[in-house]
């Protein structure tokens, strides 16, 4: 609607800008001009109103963020942290988890929006991981072809293979690996560490894992968690 409602004003205002110059040219009545500035204003606020009632749809829920207080007098500044050294791998992944589609869990609970990157599910949802691999010496995204086993760690000890296929209807659909699991209605609450363990034809392993972000009193957890 603001799109619209912006084109419109671009619109007037550039019939303005003709009908004033066929004014002074050609002798086109004043009240025309000032008839179509009337429009051109109208539309002006109708934006205005857009803008504002986009802008009450956001309602913070949090307090403005703080800055840090200033170190106390005579306290040492910290060296800059270091990285560790860049490692070498074998294989080089990309993986996310995403809600299932309606009715794929088992124990019947959708997500309430379907197949949408998340790291929070509640028990008895079904859990799609997706993941590409890279070999790193070929630089070959690696298909079933070229992998002997690609599979999930879960926490408690089960495991799920990764399937390799096509997603979608399409000759321009992706391929990419994918398991599945349903979280059983007595699953522990939190963080579930899952891992993931390729090995390709000619020898090589790669393993996965989450980056752990965590920071529990200010409610921060970048690993993939349940909740109830």
């Amino acid at each position: 609607m603001k799109h619209v409602t912006a084109v419109k004003i671009g619109i007037l205002a550039a019939s303005l800008g003709i009908l004033a110059t066929l004014t002074s040219a050609c002798g086109v009545p004043q009240k025309d001009v000032d008839a179509l500035k009337q429009q051109l204003a109208t539309k002006e606020q109708e934006l205005a109103a857009v803008k504002q009632n986009t802008l009450m749809f956001v309602k913070p829920n949090a307090p403005p963020r703080q800055p840090a207080p200033p170190p106390a007098p005579g306290t040492p500044v910290p060296p800059p942290p270091v990285p560790p050294a860049a490692q070498k791998v074998p294989l080089f992944f990309y993986v996310d988890t995403v809600t299932a589609g309606a009715g794929e869990s088992k124990f019947n609970v959708d997500a309430s929006r379907l197949c949408s990157i998340s790291g929070a599910f509640k028990r008895g949802m079904h859990i799609v991981w997706r993941m590409s691999v890279v070999d790193t010496a070929s630089q070959m995204v690696l298909q079933k072809t070229e992998v002997k086993s690609a599979v999930l760690n879960l926490p408690n000890g089960e495991t799920k293979n990764f399937n390799f296929g096509r997603h979608g209807a399409t000759e321009t659909s992706p391929w990419f690996w994918t398991a599945a699991w349903d979280v059983p209605p007595d699953y522990p609450l939190g963080v579930l560490d899952f891992s993931v363990t390729v090995t390709t034809n000619d020898g090589k392993t790669g393993t996965f894992k989450q980056i752990p972000v965590s920071a529990p009193e200010r409610g921060i957890e970048s690993r993939l968690s349940i909740y109830e």
